[in-house]
């Protein structure tokens, strides 16, 4: 039996002079791609199949083993394991009335925020928003967050 996973690699510290021989020995035991390396550290991703009843824990130590060899040396390395045929999920079945509100935009089912803002070019002014959110200034277009936001009634809303 197979299960399909997606993998991670973190490798920390290791020789920087054995790279190349520390990728080619991952890929050899996943087909790992993207890899990254920045400040001391390599990243890789891949996606593939364990196999033949092996465990998330037995594959970590057959990489780690494999990277270490090709390193010479211990080094850090950690396998985030993702088992990608059983993810959670969320499933949304939409009504008719969820139909009119989303498809007829149906206001008087929504909030709407009467947001105030006063930029530091001395700009002041008010918008009306789904949530509290930032806005530009109109004279210099500056991101300012509301220094003051309420709820407007549903029915005052524009």
């Amino acid at each position: 039996m197979s299960r399909y996973y997606s993998m991670y690699v973190t490798i920390k510290d290791a020789d920087p002079a054995r790279t190349e021989e520390i990728k080619a020995a991952a890929k050899a035991e996943w087909p790992l791609e993207d890899w990254y390396e920045h400040e001391g550290t390599v990243t890789a991703s891949g996606d593939s199949n364990l196999c033949g009843g092996e465990s998330e824990e037995k594959f970590a130590e057959r990489l780690s083993k494999a990277i270490w060899q090709a390193n010479g040396g211990f080094c850090t390395v950690a396998v985030h394991a993702t088992y990608m045929e059983d993810l959670p999920y969320e499933t949304y079945c939409l009504d008719e009335e969820a139909y009119r509100r989303v498809v007829e935009n149906d206001r008087s089912s929504r909030t709407v925020y009467r947001n105030r803002y006063r930029c530091p070019c001395g700009e002041e002014w008010e918008d009306e928003w789904e949530c509290m959110c930032n806005d530009r200034c109109p004279r210099c277009n500056l991101e300012i967050e509301p220094f003051e936001s309420h709820e407007i009634p549903q029915k005052y809303h524009k």
